[in-house]
């Protein structure tokens, strides 16, 4: 059997090496970022922390997490970004109007816009 490590090999324990332990009570969830799940935290989320050593394992830990930015609202503003850059301006009148949205009637087309 083949013993040399694979590229693969390599990559998983670089990347072990890179990760740190945290527990929820580490979690800053003081933004407006905050999950309604268990620990706020989803994979790819991008945050702020304090790395401490614990001295008699070696351990890296994660303190002080706080979160800057969610992955959602990364892809949010990414999706939104990309709406924007092919949009069309427009004029037009406001034709109703709730709490929170409404709907414009544009001059150029007929059918309301929300």
């Amino acid at each position: 059997a083949n013993n040399s490590n694979t590229d693969d090999d390599k990559e998983t324990n670089k990347n072990s090496s890179l990760l740190l332990r945290y527990t929820a009570t580490n979690y800053n969830a003081n933004g407006s970022h905050s999950r309604l799940n268990g620990n706020g935290f989803a994979r790819n989320d991008i945050v702020e922390f304090t790395i401490v050593t614990d001295k008699r394992s070696g351990f890296k830990h994660a303190r002080n997490i706080t979160m800057i930015q969610s992955e959602h609202a990364r892809l949010e503003e990414e999706r939104e970004k990309a709406m924007l850059e092919s949009a069309t301006m427009e004029q037009g009148t406001v034709v109703t109007l709730k709490e929170n949205f409404g709907f414009l009637r544009s001059n150029r087309r007929r059918e309301e816009v929300y």
